[in-house]
């Protein structure tokens, strides 16, 4: 699944990715050049700076919560982030109170029931 755009997770396809739609997000890169963090804003009632992370270390990365804070000093328009974070991702969380914590969406797909 990639978070295509705020509430909308959608099945990786190249299609997707248009030359407009990348030209509109912003692209970072970590020093050791090791991870990226693509930011795109985008507005689902209110304006939000959309973060796109694919792994599940966001704490353990030097800058990354800085460079989120940059992006959106640099969009005052925008709400706040809007971070999706897998399930795994979600449980390295160190304090929750800092987030707005929502049920997932499934827009696509079937719940997997636990055996």
């Amino acid at each position: 699944m990639f978070p295509y755009e705020c509430y909308y997770p959608l099945p990786f396809d190249d299609k997707l990715f248009t030359d407009e739609y990348l030209n509109e997000a912003a692209f970072y890169e970590s020093l050791d050049r090791t991870r990226f963090v693509i930011i795109k804003n985008d507005t689902k009632k209110y304006d939000y700076s959309h973060v796109k992370y694919f792994w599940n270390d966001h704490y353990q990365q030097p800058g990354f919560f800085e460079t989120l804070l940059e992006h959106w000093n640099n969009n005052p328009d925008n709400v706040g982030c809007w971070i999706d974070f897998s399930d795994e991702g979600f449980k390295h969380i160190p304090e929750l109170t800092a987030y707005d914590v929502q049920e997932p969406w499934v827009l696509y797909g079937l719940w997997k029931e636990d055996e």
